[in-house]
């Protein structure tokens, strides 16, 4: 993109960082976590903020290479939660706390 003068912006990062995330069943979720985590680091280049969409797509990648018995998808999904909270992309306080999401069944 950049060689024909086009420099991408938090849409087409959006749609790369989902294509290698969506790749994670098939080369495993560390694989993957690399090829998005280079994708961030070079928004963080570009002054482009990274938000929940772009992470989201590495937790799905993440869940689809779970079910497939890739151990380290789980590893890699709490390092990407891990870093939303460094880079500050979300909070851990209510009502963005997963426990309000995960409510037990009632009786």
């Amino acid at each position: 993109m950049r060689s024909e003068g086009i420099n991408p912006n938090k849409y087409t990062y959006a749609s790369a960082i989902d294509a290698c995330a969506m790749a994670a069943p098939n080369i495993g979720a560390e694989s993957a976590a690399e090829m998005v985590e280079s994708l961030l680091a070079a928004m963080r280049r570009d002054d482009i903020t990274a938000s929940q969409i772009h992470y989201n797509s590495l937790l799905k990648g993440c869940a689809l290479a779970a079910k497939r018995g890739d151990s380290a998808a789980v590893d890699v999904a709490y390092r990407t939660l891990r870093n939303m909270r460094i880079y500050k992309v979300m909070s851990l306080s209510p009502p963005h706390s997963p426990v309000f999401y995960f409510q037990p069944a009632s009786a």
